[in-house]
C-alpha cells in the first residue's frame, strides 16, 4: 500500500496506541469487573488465556513491551519497522493456534492479530517478502514451543460435565468442602471469594438454603479468589487452615461475615471464636498450605467457564449472584426433573 510519510505516520501510531490499550485491557482482564465482564461476553477465552505466561511472566506484559518496543522502532529505526511487524504476526499466529485448540475466542488475542495485521498493510515490503516471512515462521515456532511447553496445563480442555465430576470425587475425596448427602438428587457447586462483596451478601440466603434442603442438596465449597482482590488468595487459606481442625464451615462463615481489616490478628481470633488450636493455625498460615489446592480450584473453574463470583452451580446450571428466591426456585426445578432418594 503507497502512503504518504504523514499518512503512514498517523496509520503506524494509532495502531501501535491501539495496541497499548488492548494489551493494559488484556492484563486487567482478571482484576477489573467491567473488563471480565465485557470478556465473558464473547466466552470463556480471556479468562483462560489470562494465566498464560512465558519465560515467566503474563503474556499481556509481553505485549505490552512488543507495542512499547514498536514504537521505539517507528520513532528511531523505522526501516526496521517491516521486519519488527513480521515477528509480531508470527506471535500472533501462535494466539490464533492457541484459540483454536482450547477451543474458546479471547477478544484481546483476536484485536491484537487484527491490529498486527494492519500494521503488516502499511508496511508490508515485497523485495523483503520471503525473508519477512521467514522470520515469522521462525516467531511463531519458538513462540508457540515456548508458550506451550510452559502453558501445557491449560491447554488440556475439559468438558464443563468433566469438570464438575472432578470437583466432585475431589469433595468426596475430602479435597473440597461438602455438605450433605454424596448421593443427593441435587449438587451445587459455589464458586465464591471471600473479599467479594457480593458473596458476603449473598451468604445469609446461601446458609438457609444449606438448612432447608439439608437433606436433598450436596454443597460442594470451591476457592476462586479474584485478581482484582489483592490478598484473597491467601485469606482463602485461613478456612483451609481450619478446616484441619474440623472447623471449616464455621471458620468460614465467620470470614464472610467479618467487616473491615482481615490481617493475622484478625483471623487469629475469629480461631479463638471457633474453637481452634490458636498456635496451630498460626503455623498453618505462617507458611503455604493449601496454595496449591487454591490454585487448582482456580484452575478448575476456568476451565468451568467461571467468570465471576458469587456463581453457583446447580445440577450445572448456573447463577450468579442469585437471590434467595432465585436459588430455592433452581433447586425446586432440579429437584423435579429428578426426585430425591
Amino acid at each position: 500500500m503507497v502512503l504518504s510519510q504523514e499518512d503512514y505516520e498517523i496509520a503506524a501510531w494509532t495502531l501501535v496506541t491501539l495496541g497499548v490499550l488492548v494489551s493494559i485491557l488484556s492484563a486487567l482482564e482478571r482484576r477489573v469487573r467491567w473488563v471480565q465482564r465485557f470478556c465473558a461476553f464473547f466466552g470463556e477465552g480471556c479468562r483462560r488465556t489470562a494465566v498464560f505466561t512465558l519465560l515467566r511472566v503474563p503474556v499481556p506484559i509481553w505485549g505490552l513491551a512488543y507495542y512499547a518496543g514498536l514504537g521505539l522502532v517507528l520513532a528511531f529505526v523505522r526501516p526496521l519497522m517491516f521486519w519488527a511487524v513480521m515477528a509480531g504476526l508470527g506471535i500472533e499466529c501462535t494466539f490464533v493456534l492457541t484459540m483454536v485448540l482450547i477451543r474458546a475466542l479471547c477478544v484481546f488475542c483476536l484485536l491484537n492479530s487484527i491490529i498486527v495485521a494492519l500494521l503488516l498493510v502499511f508496511t508490508f515490503n515485497v523485495r523483503h517478502a520471503e525473508l519477512g516471512l521467514a522470520l515469522a515462521a521462525a516467531a511463531f515456532v519458538g513462540s508457540f514451543g515456548a508458550l506451550f511447553y510452559e502453558n501445557r496445563p491449560h491447554f488440556e480442555k475439559m468438558s464443563k460435565d468433566e469438570v464438575l465430576s472432578e470437583i466432585e470425587k475431589e469433595a468426596e475425596s475430602g479435597l473440597n468442602p461438602a455438605l450433605g448427602r454424596e448421593d443427593a438428587p441435587v449438587k451445587v457447586i459455589e464458586f465464591s471469594d471471600y473479599l467479594c462483596p457480593h458473596c458476603r451478601k449473598v451468604q445469609p440466603a446461601a446458609k438457609r438454603i444449606r438448612g432447608e434442603y439439608r437433606d436433598l442438596v450436596r454443597w460442594v465449597y470451591v476457592d476462586f479468589p479474584l485478581e482484582m482482590h489483592p490478598g484473597a488468595k491467601d485469606l482463602a487459606r485461613a478456612p483451609r487452615c481450619a478446616r484441619d481442625q474440623g472447623k471449616f464451615w464455621e471458620f468460614h462463615e465467620l470470614v464472610l461475615a467479618g467487616e473491615g481489616k482481615l490481617g493475622p490478628e484478625e483471623l487469629e481470633a475469629m480461631a479463638g471464636r471457633s474453637g481452634l488450636d490458636v498456635e496451630k493455625f498460626r503455623a498453618c498460615m505462617a507458611g503455604t498450605s493449601h496454595a496449591d489446592e487454591i490454585e487448582r480450584d482456580i484452575t478448575e473453574g476456568l476451565a468451568a467457564g467461571i467468570s465471576a463470583t458469587p456463581t453457583f452451580l446447580v445440577n450445572g446450571r448456573a447463577l450468579v449472584a442469585p437471590s434467595y428466591d432465585e436459588l430455592k426456585s433452581a433447586i425446586e426445578r432440579a429437584l423435579a426433573r429428578k426426585p430425591s432418594l
